[in-house]
């Protein structure tokens, strides 16, 4: 009895933090998918840039998770107070970090060339970059936020904003790389707009 009773709540946690997990890659699957559908050169800058904005994503993103077993030991210790002392350090390091990650982002027009790219996919990709560059900031700061929440056991806030962000993505991305409802038809470009406008929204909903 009692080794059932662990073994459902551990999926009780696990399965919001599943579901959230398969929301955030729906979100690269579905500017993919809606920029093949605008050109080969859209599917191409979508390609790249999506890889070297991962790159520098993912290098800077262990620094902010790292707080996930600090703030689980305050929470079990009963230091409330000392969890959100620790949630404002992630959001101030998030920030820290993204200061130094939007550098190859911004200057992708430097060292583009050496990866041998079309010259239109290179001017792409280096304008995707440039926009994402404004996203890196949120970006970062939503994973401080995602440790705090799966290390307090709430992994369902994370999930239901990562599934309302999913849904936020879509329609932007569908207008801005496809063009609608008066919105100009961006292509891969356009998919890295709606990123910043769904990643800023969601953290002012955070906020």
């Amino acid at each position: 009895m009692e080794g059932a009773f662990i073994i459902g709540g551990i999926v009780s946690q696990a399965r919001p933090i599943l579901i959230g997990q398969y929301a955030a890659m729906a979100f690269a699957v579905v500017d993919t998918v809606l920029s093949g559908h605008a050109s080969a050169v859209d599917l191409a800058t979508m390609g790249l840039g999506l890889s070297v904005y991962s790159t520098v994503f993912v290098g800077l993103m262990g620094a902010t998770s790292a707080r996930n077993p600090i703030v689980a030991q305050h929470f079990g210790g009963g230091r409330l107070g000392a969890i959100g002392a620790t949630y404002v350090q992630g959001l101030w390091m998030a920030l820290f970090l993204s200061a130094i990650g939007v550098f190859p982002l911004l200057l992708g027009s430097f060292w583009l060339p050496r990866l041998s790219a079309p010259a239109e996919v290179e001017a792409n990709v280096a304008r995707y970059l440039r926009v994402l560059a404004l996203a890196l900031p949120g970006a970062l700061m939503f994973r401080a936020i995602y440790s705090v929440n799966t290390a307090v056991s709430r992994p369902h806030v994370v999930m239901t904003l990562q599934l309302a962000g999913l849904a936020l993505e879509v329609c932007l991305s569908y207008l801005l790389i496809l063009g609608g409802l008066g919105l100009p038809r961006m292509g891969a470009v356009g998919g890295a707009v709606a990123s910043t406008v769904d990643l800023r929204a969601g953290r002012r909903s955070r906020g």
